[in-house]
C-alpha cells in the first residue's frame, strides 16, 4: 500500500473539528505550529509561515507551489500560494 503524498484540501464548517484534530508525532511539534495558528495565519496571510533555514521546512512548501511573498510575521517567512486563479497574497 501507499502512502499518499502532501496535498492541501479547503477546510469548511464540517470538517473544522477534523482539521483541528490533527496531530504530528512528537518528534516533529517543534517544527510545525498546531493547526489553529496554521488556519489563523492562513487567514491573515493568505498563506502560511515558516520558520527559515536548513532545518526548516521551506523546501516542503516550494514543493506544494508557495511563493514567499516578501513578508515576515514573528520572524518567519510568509508564503502564499495562488488559488481558483485569485492572485497570490490577494486581499480576501
Amino acid at each position: 500500500m501507499t502512502t499518499p503524498g502532501p496535498r492541501l484540501e479547503e477546510i469548511t464548517p464540517a470538517d473544522l473539528d477534523a482539521a483541528l484534530g490533527i496531530r504530528v508525532r512528537p518528534d516533529q511539534e517543534h517544527a510545525v505550529a498546531p493547526v489553529v495558528k496554521s488556519l489563523a495565519e492562513a487567514y491573515v496571510h493568505h498563506g502560511v509561515t515558516w520558520h527559515p533555514g536548513p532545518d526548516g521546512p521551506e523546501r516542503f512548501y516550494l514543493g506544494l507551489g508557495f511563493c514567499p511573498n516578501g513578508e515576515t510575521s514573528g520572524g518567519e517567512t510568509v508564503g502564499v500560494l495562488e488559488l481558483d486563479g485569485d492572485p497570490a497574497g490577494a486581499p480576501r
